[in-house]
């Protein structure tokens, strides 16, 4: 790192560091924040990098542990789910009611995943919010894969003893 001025070591790998977060995040607004977050840490920990691997890999490893830090802290946080996600139907709105319902079904949805213990909720929002697949969540987390299913059935069972205590109100998603 002591090779590359500050500016330099900036241009080279800001990009790659992006890509890296969008990985992640699926959302480049998302992604720009943890981006310039990333390197701001990479700045005030060179004096850190050892030179026992190359400096790609140093900082693809900052990047990438940042982004896995960035996920599990978002506890109770699912403000970042933004509408374009969607519902977990695709039902179209007919009518302005039937789109408050779903709008209130889809809270009620965010705010019971959001009350899950961390190691259920993550693995829901990656899979069923960020679309990623059951190998693109065994690697970014470094769980076994049948961790990460089972994790997800049990999460969904929790839901849907969520929406059975409630009674007959909630019906629309199947677990």
């Amino acid at each position: 790192m002591n090779q590359l001025s500050d500016s330099d070591f900036y241009l080279k790998y800001r990009k790659k560091v992006y890509h890296i977060a969008l990985s992640y995040f699926k959302d480049r607004f998302m992604a720009e924040d943890v981006s310039h977050e990333v390197m701001i840490k990479c700045f005030e920990k060179r004096s850190g990098f050892k030179g026992t691997s190359t400096l790609d890999t140093w900082v693809y490893c900052v990047a990438k542990n940042y982004c896995i830090d960035k996920i599990r802290n978002m506890k109770g946080d699912c403000s970042y789910l933004s509408e374009e996600t969607g519902l977990l139907t695709n039902e179209e709105a007919a009518t302005p009611e039937a789109a408050l319902i779903r709008n209130v079904e889809y809270e009620d949805l965010q705010r019971k995943v959001a009350m899950l213990p961390e190691k259920y909720k993550v693995l829901l929002i990656l899979y069923y919010f960020e679309h990623l697949s059951l190998k693109e969540i065994q690697l970014r987390l470094k769980m076994n894969i049948s961790t990460v299913k089972t994790r997800i059935y049990r999460a969904k069972q929790m839901l849907k003893k969520m929406y059975q205590a409630e009674g007959p109100r909630f019906r629309r998603y199947e677990f």
